[in-house]
């Protein structure tokens, strides 16, 4: 079945996101060097109408209205060593239960429905009467998929004192369990520019992504720097979670 993504030219797909957030926090050795350890919770619903096109279906269904209902279920845990006189460090590890789609990924192309065209039989030219849709649509070739995701997700952060803990290095290895798929195993390598006063947020961060170093989604048409790095550009993260805020 070949299913992708449809949008018509100034129309967005509606939807809406909602989460819950509960944590545990304990200080130790408040004078000397504040030790902190945090035990998250966090639950996330998500609803979105999509459009889609399924080029096995009759002509007058091959474009598909439907809705993704997507959440997530999240426990994390996280040690950190802070003071104002010393280098810091963060430390810990995530657990993820997600139900995810690939609509945002799809590759589309514009198409457009004619209500009737002539052609010279002579030199083959083919001339538009008039045109039903005159947006047009956006029409994927890639397959839809909606899968269930478990992450394992340990992480540890570096911000040092000689840049007056304004600046952080982290490092966040991922594997990946994904439902009817190979597991993917992912490194990323992030350079937070961090909030002042509040070393656990990050207002800036540069990344560069491994993503599914063994190639078990077996791309074989592209080398490995093509399918799998990466290096991109964010706002307003967690340092904690990595996720942002």
């Amino acid at each position: 079945m070949n299913l992708g993504s449809i949008f018509s030219a100034g129309v967005f797909s509606p939807g809406f996101s909602t989460g819950i957030y509960a944590a545990n926090r304990w200080v130790t050795d408040i004078r000397t060097k504040p030790k902190i350890d945090i035990l998250l919770f966090a639950a996330q619903y998500s609803s979105s109408s999509l459009r889609l096109f399924d080029t096995n279906r009759n002509f007058n269904k091959m474009k598909i209205d439907t809705n993704f209902n997507g959440y997530s279920f999240s426990v994390s845990y996280f040690h950190a060593r802070t003071a104002r006189q010393s280098d810091n460090l963060i430390y810990g590890i995530s657990f993820e239960l997600a139900r995810k789609n690939n609509y945002s990924t799809l590759k589309t192309y514009e198409i457009k429905d004619f209500e009737s065209q002539v052609t010279d039989p002579q030199t083959g030219t083919t001339r538009t009467v008039q045109i039903s849709d005159e947006n047009g649509y956006g029409y994927s070739i890639n397959k839809y998929s909606e899968k269930k995701y478990f992450t394992i997700r340990p992480h540890i952060s570096y911000i040092p004192k000689f840049l007056n803990h304004r600046a952080g290095i982290v490092f966040y290895p991922s594997y990946v369990i994904i439902q009817n798929d190979k597991p993917r195993l992912n490194f990323e390598l992030a350079f937070h520019l961090l909030e002042q006063g509040v070393p656990s947020l990050s207002n800036f961060a540069i990344y560069f992504s491994v993503n599914d170093v063994f190639n078990n989604r077996e791309i074989k048409d592209k080398s490995f720097l093509e399918r799998s790095f990466s290096v991109g550009i964010g706002a307003s993260f967690n340092m904690f979670t990595g996720k942002q805020r």
